[in-house]
């Protein structure tokens, strides 16, 4: 599997991100770019989106993942 490269994201850009995906919002997880998803259609609620524009998910079953938006597969519930 080949790493990915992202791009670094503007203050700008990420205040959208945290404008857009809310503390305790839910998130249902359909696809990660760097690992297979034993469960796909997984839930979980957003613990927080960092000052690097990620999007930190808490989920009952696997702990913590966190996402990049265009990169990884979920969807705002």
């Amino acid at each position: 599997m080949k790493p990915i490269i992202e791009a670094k994201l503007t203050k700008q850009e990420i205040q959208q991100i945290k404008k857009k995906y809310k503390i305790g919002s839910k998130i249902k997880i359909n696809k990660l770019s760097n690992r297979p998803l034993q469960k796909p259609g997984l839930l979980g609620n957003i613990e927080k989106v960092d000052n690097f524009g990620k999007i930190v998910v808490r989920y009952k079953t696997l702990g913590t993942i966190t996402l990049t938006e265009g990169v990884d597969e979920f969807e705002l519930l």
